[in-house]
C-alpha cells in the first residue's frame, strides 16, 4: 500500500513527527515499511527510478523472507540477515557486534561482515569524536589504510575527511596526495555521477597544490 506523507508545520495533522520517527532525514525520503509501519529499507536517492524501484522493492521482499527465517532458527539466514542490516545502517556497534559473535557461514561471506564491522566502527567513532575533532583521527585512520585492516573503497566520507585534514595541518604532502587519490576511488564508489563531486575533489586538489608549493 503506498502513504505519501506530506511534512508540514500545520498543527492537528495526522503523524506530525512520523519522518523523525522513522529517522528519514532527508527531503523528500522514500522507504519500504512493513504492516507495523517498520522501517525495512530507504531508497538511495540514485535508486528514484522506475527500475531502481523494483529493484529496492525485490530486496524489500528478501528482508521480509530473511527476517522470518532468523525467527523460525533459520542459522544459515542470520549471517545473510545481519549483512542487509548492516548494509541499511540499522544497527549500532555493540548490537552488531553481539549478533556476529559466533556465526557461521561460506568465508567470503563472513569477510563482508568483518568488513562492514569495521566501517560501522569507524563511522561510530567519527561520530563520537565530532566534526572539529575527527582530524585527531586521521594518523590512526591513514595507518590502518596502509597496514590494516584495511577499510573497503564503500566507506563513509568522513573516514577520508578525516585523513585529509590531518594530513593538510601536519603539511604531510605525500600523505595527503595518496589519501586524496583514494577518496577519489572511493567517491567512484559510493556516489557515481553526483554532481557535487567534481568540485568537492577540485578543492582538496586546490589545497594540494598549496601544500607542494609551500
Amino acid at each position: 500500500m503506498l502513504f505519501c506523507h506530506i511534512d508540514s508545520k500545520v498543527k492537528g495533522l495526522k503523524h506530525p513527527d512520523l519522518r523523525k520517527e522513522k529517522k528519514l532525514t532527508g527531503l523528500p525520503s522514500l522507504a519500504f515499511l512493513d504492516d507495523k509501519g517498520v522501517v525495512l529499507l530507504k531508497v538511495p536517492f540514485q535508486q528514484r527510478t522506475i527500475p531502481g524501484l523494483r529493484k529496492s522493492a525485490a530486496r524489500a521482499g528478501e528482508y521480509l523472507r530473511l527476517r522470518a527465517a532468523v525467527a523460525k532458527g533459520d542459522a544459515k539466514a542470520r549471517p545473510l540477515f545481519l549483512r542487509m542490516q548492516m548494509q541499511e545502517r540499522q544497527l549500532d556497534l555493540p548490537t552488531a557486534q553481539k549478533l556476529r559473535k559466533g556465526l557461521e557461514g561460506k568465508p567470503e561471506l563472513l569477510a563482508e561482515l568483518d568488513l562492514l564491522l569495521l566501517h560501522l566502527s569507524i563511522s561510530t567513532r567519527l561520530r563520537e569524536a565530532g566534526q572539529k575533532k575527527r582530524a585527531e583521527l586521521g594518523p590512526e585512520f591513514w595507518k590502518m589504510w596502509t597496514q590494516g585492516p584495511k577499510p573497503g573503497l564503500a566507506v563513509g566520507r568522513g573516514y577520508w575527511y578525516a585523513v585529509l585534514e590531518w594530513a593538510e595541518r601536519e603539511r604531510k604532502v605525500e600523505v595527503f596526495a595518496q589519501a586524496l587519490q583514494a577518496f577519489r576511488d572511493s567517491l567512484a564508489v559510493t556516489d557515481p555521477g553526483a554532481t557535487w563531486v567534481p568540485n568537492l575533489l577540485r578543492r582538496y586538489e586546490v589545497k594540494l597544490a598549496e601544500l607542494r608549493k609551500d
